[in-house]
């Protein structure tokens, strides 16, 4: 029988990410922009980065799949921002669901004869 690694450090980021998350969600609107130096960021992406390290890191300790969870955060937040954009169509998250099972299998290791 395999022994499973311990994969406890990938709670302490999910943790973090998801304050961070929570912190932007509620003390930022959705326009604001961060000045840095001479140049002003989004607090957008900021979010949709904190929102895929979040949803990365629990799928990865529920599946123990790095690439899995990567492919599932990826399908969420693809969706989650087209839903943002107001991109609504039925067809859409059939099309993601297609598009990242698809990949899964590309990218699935192969069994050794």
């Amino acid at each position: 029988m395999r022994k499973r690694k311990s994969l406890l450090y990938l709670l302490l980021i999910s943790f973090f990410s998801f304050a961070a998350l929570l912190y932007l969600v509620f003390f930022f609107p959705p326009k604001f922009s961060l000045p840095l130096y001479s140049i002003e960021i989004p607090i957008l992406p900021i979010a949709a980065l904190a929102f895929f390290i979040f949803t990365w890191s629990i799928s990865w300790f529920t599946l123990a799949n790095k690439r899995r969870g990567a492919f599932i955060s990826l399908a969420i937040l693809i969706f989650l921002l087209l839903r943002f954009y107001k991109l609504n169509q039925a067809l859409f998250p059939l099309l993601i669901i297609i598009f990242f099972v698809g990949l899964e299998i590309l990218f699935r290791e192969k069994k050794k004869l």
